[in-house]
């Protein structure tokens, strides 16, 4: 944007202005619990340019906390273990100004989310995509997927529930193979895509010299061609969606994917140049310094705002930074390998050449078939945009104006969500193939052309029983509010929630008459609890058990006999016998962590 920081903008006056030709959308990276912020942000960027924002897409890590005890379904270090502003909307005491729709990440109240596995509202005015989905809004049709990508986990059911225990309380936000299958089948176009972590391979597409310079750790996953995630990549290619959005790597970054030039995103690749058309497109001068590769997103000539927190005045420029904050969440908290950040390289990471060998990570996902004539010409060009979470000099908001096919209604008619019959005839055809035991082998259809005349069978079924598309907007709470209903403030010392059965997940099942896999009855929750219980006293034996096995202090005798016994062929004072010693006491001071 170049030298717009110049630019005198002057007051607004008289009545806010309305994108009549399509919707004015607000794009939010990670949410992590800022609602307040967000919409303060929003606010500001309406009072300043005298416009009406119809919609906020927030990219995961929403963090949907009702009390302590969702924090004890929330992967993150106890010191982020805060209610956040949500538990306000959810209790009542506020309502979020505008519509707002968040897909799942890494960072989230799992039981809540758990329970709207469909979807739903969360609050009024905020609704969550659920694990995957399709919906329609103001002639817009927005899809989404819930998680990140964990290799080990991809192919395993939907088996976690609470109480979570050991590693279910990081699986749980893992994409399956079962959601990306149901996305897969979607036909016809879809204008938003939306994931938490980045399409895999993303990064060739934009300018992947200055994301390195500013996020040299990533340079071992883009080596490797880990950065991102698989089935994000194998979406966008086959949705081909004009706009792709995503957050969970804390930094803004633009990329442009020519469909037409590059039908996939290779794991390895030559950092791409760019194109002299789009360089002549770009806006202002060159600065000094500046990365001649560097890729503008030009989404949106009037507005392309980096917004601070809302407590201070909204910067003009659109330079990308990447600041350090002291007291930044880290990329990933998991302990599996596959979710932890990679090691910062002692170099900056080069360019590799393009692997001709590579070899597609969703091999067991068939592809769609060929498109209909009649279906709309897929878009060439995707623009892809990450953003930054909600912190002060970040860029973690963007405001865009989107045209859609045929002017949006006016009214509450604009911004009214409806449902997506394609996906309500998948939903239908696949919810047979949903697993919701660890000790189910999950399986997909392997007859790709029964499925379709399937899907094509409930389509007709849709049409035909559900007239009204619009998603009901009644909300009641589950659990109970931080505030009210005598819910807990502090989560030390309390525990996980039970689990709830949401009345709309149920009203969604009846709805499409299918059976509601997550209803839970009260003798079940019981019995899982016990064994969750036992599981977790059996655990601390076995702990208690290894500490006293590496102790000298435990054991028949104390200290001095197991002294004695660990000396009787070995020479005292002998540099073996002293680094056996130093190595008892590491593994001592580690267990005691």
């Amino acid at each position: 944007m170049g030298d717009e920081a110049n630019v005198q903008i002057p007051a607004p006056t008289g009545e806010r202005e309305i994108y009549k030709d399509g919707l004015r959308i607000a794009i939010q990276g990670c949410g992590h619990g800022t609602l307040n912020a967000i919409y303060a942000s929003i606010e500001k960027v309406c009072a300043r340019y005298n416009d009406v924002i119809d919609l906020l897409i927030i990219c995961g890590d929403f963090q949907a906390v009702r009390n302590a005890c969702d924090l004890h379904t929330m992967a993150v270090p106890d010191k982020y273990k805060v209610l956040g502003d949500f538990h306000e909307y959810y209790s009542g005491v506020r309502k979020a100004p505008i519509l707002t729709l968040f897909i799942g990440g890494n960072h989230e109240a799992s039981a809540y989310n758990t329970e709207l596995f469909y979807g739903g509202w969360v609050c009024p005015n905020i609704y969550y995509m659920g694990a995957a989905n399709v919906v329609n809004v103001g002639g817009l049709r927005i899809a989404g997927l819930s998680g990140i990508y964990s290799a080990p986990d991809y192919n395993k059911p939907h088996y976690e529930r609470v109480p979570y225990m050991g590693s279910m309380l990081r699986s749980v936000y893992h994409v399956r193979a079962y959601d990306v299958f149901k996305l897969y089948q979607v036909p016809g176009q879809i204008d938003i895509g939306l994931s938490h972590d980045w399409p895999q391979g993303i990064e060739h597409n934009g300018d992947a010299k200055w994301l390195l310079q500013n996020k040299p750790w990533f340079g071992s996953d883009i080596k490797k061609g880990e950065l991102g995630s698989p089935p994000a990549r194998s979406l966008l290619y086959k949705w081909r969606p004009k706009y792709w959005f995503s957050g969970h790597l804390h930094v803004k970054f633009a990329a442009i994917v020519h469909h037409a030039e590059d039908r996939r995103i290779t794991a390895k690749a030559e950092l791409p140049a760019v194109a002299e058309e789009e360089k002549g497109n770009r806006k202002g001068k060159k600065g000094e310094g500046e990365n001649p590769d560097r890729v503008e997103l030009e989404l949106d000539d009037e507005m392309e705002e980096r917004i601070d927190e809302g407590v201070d005045a909204v910067e003009e420029k659109s330079t990308q930074q990447s600041v350090k904050n002291a007291d930044e969440i880290d990329l990933d908290f998991d302990e599996d390998p596959d979710d932890e950040p990679a090691e910062r390289p002692s170099k900056r990471a080069k360019s590799t050449p393009t692997n001709q060998d590579e070899i597609d990570l969703l091999e067991d996902v068939d592809p769609a078939p060929a498109a209909d004539p009649s279906t709309p010409k897929p878009n060439d060009l995707t623009y892809f945009l990450a953003l930054d979470k909600c912190l002060p000099h970040r860029a973690f908001l963007q405001v865009l104006k989107i045209p859609t096919a045929t002017p949006p209604p006016s009214g509450p008619l604009r911004t009214a969500l409806h449902y997506d019959p394609d996906w309500l005839a998948i939903t239908r055809a696949l919810n047979p193939y949903l697993s919701v035991s660890y000790s189910d082998t999950p399986r997909l259809p392997t007859d790709l052309s029964a499925l379709r005349d399937q899907i094509a069978a409930e389509r007709a079924w849709v049409d035909a029983n559900i007239q009204d598309l619009r998603i009901p907007t009644t909300f009641s709470r589950t659990a109970p509010a931080t505030g009210i209903e005598g819910a807990r403030e502090d989560w030390r010392g309390g525990g996980q929630p039970r689990e709830f059965n949401n009345p709309q997940t149920q009203a969604y099942c009846e709805m499409l008459g299918i059976e509601n896999k997550f209803w839970v009855s009260l003798g079940d929750w019981e019995a899982r609890k016990e064994q969750a219980k036992l599981l977790r006293e059996e655990r601390i034996k076995e702990k208690e058990k290894e500490r006293q096995q590496w102790d000298p202090r435990w054991g028949k005798g104390g200290r001095e006999a197991a002294e004695r016994e660990r000396r009787k062929d070995k020479e005292p004072g002998t540099w073996k016998d002293r680094r056996e010693k130093d190595l008892r006491r590491a593994r001592w001071d580690k267990l005691s962590k």
